[in-house]
């Protein structure tokens, strides 16, 4: 049976950081939930490197608050040629602290397969107080993977949206490739996720 990861980037000093979101873009939260833009999304869209981020770094994946999974045009590469998944691929060019531009081949993968399968009898977590169904957070995240379409390798979690589920083969393609700047958690790892 096939077993699944968070996948997260975590923030490291080595690498830069994205806190402010672009003004430009009239739904902010909509990248972070799986909510497809369209032509909403301006191409090329400029985020900034965090000033109080002392990293310049560009990692492969970019850590941020903003809940999107945003990339290297290296890490696309690789999610476009081994995932099926259903995701709108969003380009965003990332300026560094001085406002040059560090890189213009840039992605925000808004993944539009969304799953709704949280092990609600194991998760350890909080609820989102305006829709009950949701977590605001865990400390222990679990999933039923018999809710997973078993040709599935990355989907969103429904039931935590800002949360991208990664399966073991792709895990393991990402971590072939060295991909920078990713952490995998296993299901039921001790660690808070938001």
């Amino acid at each position: 049976m096939a077993e699944y990861f968070v996948m997260t980037a975590p923030f490291d000093p080595r690498y830069c950081a994205i806190h402010d979101h672009n003004e430009r873009l009239a739904d902010f939260t909509a990248p972070a939930v799986g909510e497809a833009l369209g032509d909403d999304w301006p191409d090329g869209l400029e985020y900034r490197m965090d000033k109080d981020s002392k990293g310049i770094e560009v990692p492969d994946l970019v850590p941020n608050s903003l809940g999107y999974t945003m990339m290297s045009e290296r890490f696309k590469a690789l999610v476009v040629d081994r995932s099926k998944t259903k995701i709108e691929w969003l380009r965003f060019t990332l300026l560094n602290h001085k406002k040059r531009v560090a890189s213009d081949k840039m992605w925000v993968a808004n993944v539009l397969t969304i799953v709704d399968c949280i092990d609600r009898e194991r998760t350890v977590g909080e609820p989102y107080p305006a829709r009950p169904e949701w977590y605001i957070s865990t400390k222990r995240l679990f999933i039923r993977p018999e809710k997973v379409n078993a040709k599935l390798d990355l989907f969103r979690l429904g039931e935590m949206p800002r949360r991208i589920i990664v399966r073991d083969d792709l895990k393991a393609a990402i971590e072939s490739e060295a991909m920078t700047g990713v952490a995998f958690h296993p299901m039921g790892a001790d660690v808070r996720l938001r």
